[in-house]
Order: C-alpha cells, then structure tokens, then sequence
C-alpha cells in the first residue's frame, strides 16, 4: 500500500504526464478534492468536488486544458495520514499564457490506500 506521500507524488505525475485514467485511479469513491479552497472559477460555491464523476468534470475543466504542467516540491511535512506539500506550480493555459503560483496541498488518505481528501491553498502573487 502507498503512502500518502506516495499518493501525493503519483497524482502530481498523472497530472503532469496528462493521464486522467491514472489520476481518477488514486482516489477514493467518494473522495473531497478542494482546489483551490473556497470559491473559484471551477467552484462558485466553494464547497469542493465530492466523488469520481464530479473529480473526473474537474480533471475535464481544470487540469486537462493546461500544456506544460509542473510542480515544483519545495517542502513536504508528513504525519499520520496526511502531507503537506508546498509547492510551486507552471503551466500555460490552453491560449498560451504562461502562469506561476504557490501552492500548499495537505492531502489525506483512507485505509484503502487512496487519496480521501485533496485541499490546495493557492497564492497567486496578489
């Protein structure tokens, strides 16, 4: 079984590497991802994704579209199931323009080895 750290660095490689299938494949069924946390374009309410299909729509409008993706480990703190990444973040968006940003993702995992829980904490510079 992974480790949450292992969990964390195979999403970040899915995600880099463009691999839906093998992203969707870290999480739990009805796994919470917020990223960012709170109210964004992908998440007017603020409330997260809540389970595969809803993980899947994010990957579809958030991840999927960005060329170039990358993170940059620049921290990492772990205890009991959870890890606290702090990260730097490129990518370019799907009209080219090229974007960097902090990022803090704490991610839990749950007895099966999966990734329960998935919050970002962005700094996008302002």
């Amino acid at each position: 079984m992974r480790s949450t750290a292992e969990l964390a660095d195979a999403s970040m490689r899915a995600a880099v590497a463009g691999d839906r299938e093998a992203w969707l494949a870290l999480y739990a069924e009805d796994a919470l991802l917020e990223d960012p946390v709170g109210p964004s374009m992908w998440d007017a309410e603020g409330k997260g994704h809540r389970g595969k299909q809803a993980l899947a729509a994010f990957w579809d409008r958030a991840i999927g579209p960005n060329r170039g993706l990358e993170f940059e480990l620049r921290e990492r703190y772990v205890g009991g199931n959870e890890v606290a990444n702090v990260l730097t973040v490129r990518s370019a968006l799907p009209d080219g323009q090229k974007i960097e940003f902090g990022m803090v993702t704490v991610l839990r995992s749950n007895a099966q080895g999966l990734i329960q829980s998935l919050r970002a904490f962005w700094n996008s510079g302002s």
